[in-house]
């Protein structure tokens, strides 16, 4: 049971989030799942592999963070102040979108195999990050620090980044809706 209200609040938009993303995703075929309607434009297959993949990038960095931050006695239950990085971080990442920037290299969605799996391999890495959640319970999160890994030279706490998480997520529901919509405007009986 998390104790700390911040990360009981993250924990319940990151339960909404999974709630629209089943909403959206749930029941689609593979041939809907791959559906785009341009080729900027992600599937919700894609989506769902970018959003898996931007939780696998940062697991190494959270679990040594929260792991460094427990030796280190780096313990508060906040409340605690968004900093800076996240700030600004926030602001960009929420929806509706301000302006589009390219997702870096190792974030790239490559749907491999069945698009079936996409939704399940998604649902597994957010369950693995309440876990997170969960794990940085106690934790002083402002204190506890890594370096991005997507970009490299600028550092994080793990405040920012579990508030991050979920307004990447609203962004990219935002935008499987979007693509949804389309699908539904093409195929009506889908939504």
């Amino acid at each position: 049971m998390i104790r700390n209200a911040q990360l009981k609040q993250i924990g319940a938009e990151a339960a909404a989030n999974r709630t629209a993303v089943l909403a959206l995703a749930e029941g689609l075929s593979e041939e809907q799942l791959l559906w785009r309607d341009e080729s900027r434009c992600w599937s919700v297959a894609q989506i769902l592999d970018h959003l898996k993949k931007s939780v696998e990038v940062c697991t190494p960095a959270v679990d040594k963070a929260i792991a460094d931050a427990r030796r280190e006695g780096r313990l508060s239950d906040g409340p605690f102040e968004q900093g800076i990085i996240g700030k600004i971080f926030l602001w960009y990442i929420e929806p509706p979108v301000k302006f589009r920037v390219p997702a870096p290299r190792p974030l790239r969605p490559k749907v491999r195999g069945s698009a079936q799996n996409a939704l399940p391999d998604y649902l597994r890495t957010h369950a693995e990050n309440i876990t997170r959640l969960e794990a940085a319970d106690g934790v002083d999160l402002r204190r506890a620090r890594f370096l991005s890994p997507f970009l490299g030279i600028v550092p994080m706490d793990l405040l920012s980044l579990f508030s991050v998480w979920t307004s990447h997520e609203r962004r990219h529901i935002f935008q499987m809706k979007r693509v949804c919509e389309q699908l539904g405007a093409r195929q009506p009986s889908i939504i």
